[in-house]
């Protein structure tokens, strides 16, 4: 058999190809698209914590300046902006009891462990036993 005798089979072939090709091509742009969707999402999710890290470090030194040396290990809850359904937690560990004070802090979303996103900090705090007091170094560490 002649192609040249059968120009419906080299139509037929042709179609297909191109159809194989656009497939392709649509399948590559939804698989990139989604990955972009995903890493805004991620950048959102992200910011988010860390906006709720910088806050929780404020109000432990707040507390701080309120209670002084008494100030204790504490967990400060609020409701995420994104889905209120969803919990922001940001505990506080107390890891030198003095003048000065170092807190280590675990902001994260969500209460369930483990926790996709999540900022990790140490911060210092002089002249604890003074309404004075303030943060004079911090750092961020790993998360456990």
């Amino acid at each position: 058999m002649k192609l040249k005798s059968h120009p419906a089979v080299i139509a037929l072939a042709s179609v297909i190809a191109l159809g194989a090709l656009v497939l392709v091509l649509g399948v590559m742009a939804l698989t990139t698209g989604a990955g972009l969707v995903q890493q805004g999402f991620n950048d959102t999710e992200s910011q988010e914590v860390f906006a709720w890290a910088d806050s929780c470090m404020e109000q432990a030194l707040r507390d701080i300046r309120t209670d002084g040396l008494s100030y204790a290990d504490t967990d400060y809850d609020v409701a995420s902006l994104n889905n209120p359904l969803i919990t922001l937690r940001c505990s506080t560990t107390v890891i030198a009891a003095a003048d000065p004070m170092t807190v280590q802090l675990h902001a994260h979303k969500g209460l369930s462990l483990p926790v996709k996103y999540n900022v990790c900090a140490e911060f210092v705090v002089s002249d604890v036993v003074t309404i004075e007091s303030y943060i004079s170094d911090w750092s961020y560490t790993d998360c456990p």
